[in-house]
């Protein structure tokens, strides 16, 4: 790759980036969802061992209030034609791996439907559901290797189809009432590998 395509690429990337962080900022809808509803996009050789130390760190001094004043990004993702909808966490993969470690299971987060998020980084839908579905599968599959006993996240039901819907059903704990028969608890957390929760 020549120097300046490599720095149009750099450059690109940078703007998704900020495209994606105004997104969450003026789109966003603060909730908190319960930690086996997320679903994340990073394979284990993609978590740094040091920033997992830091975050649980920081995690343990500030407890809390450091989740609420950083909530992670995360869109809600209703593929065409499918009755599962899901969370996929898009910044903040350390901070909700972490999380549980402090004891906090509903994890503060800040919320955009996928067209939202298409839009603000000019991207078909469709192409963005397919890109979050590969690498969610790809990140789940790398877990489930070290631990196959390892059961998927959780779906949402069906009929919530906006953030606001998404905050109310959270609120309300409604997938405790009326259990999507298709889904199963996630406790990746808990069959973290051991040497990455080490302090």
């Amino acid at each position: 790759m020549g120097k300046n395509t490599a720095e149009r690429a750099a450059l690109h990337r940078a703007k998704m980036t900020e495209a994606a962080v105004a997104c969450f900022r003026d789109k966003g809808v603060t909730m908190e969802i319960p930690y086996a509803f997320l679903w994340g996009r990073q394979p284990i050789d993609e978590y740094n061992d040091d920033d997992l130390k830091d975050v649980r760190h920081a995690l343990q001094n500030q407890g809390r209030a450091l989740l609420e004043q950083h909530p992670i990004s995360a869109a809600f993702v209703t593929p065409p034609h499918s009755l599962l909808s899901y969370i996929v966490i898009y910044d903040g993969h350390h901070r909700a791996r972490m999380a549980p470690k402090i004891k906090v299971f509903d994890i503060p987060a800040r919320v955009v439907l996928i067209d939202e998020l298409a839009q603000s980084l000019d991207v078909k839908p469709e192409g963005l559901v397919g890109r979050f579905n590969r690498e969610t599968s790809i990140a789940f599959a790398d877990f489930k290797d070290r631990n196959p006993a390892l059961p998927k996240p959780r779906y949402v039901d069906c009929h919530v189809r906006t953030a606001r819907d998404l905050a109310e059903y959270f609120q309300n704990r409604a997938y405790t009432v009326t259990p999507n028969p298709r889904t199963v608890l996630f406790q990746a957390e808990l069959a973290m590998p051991q040497q990455l929760t080490q302090s």
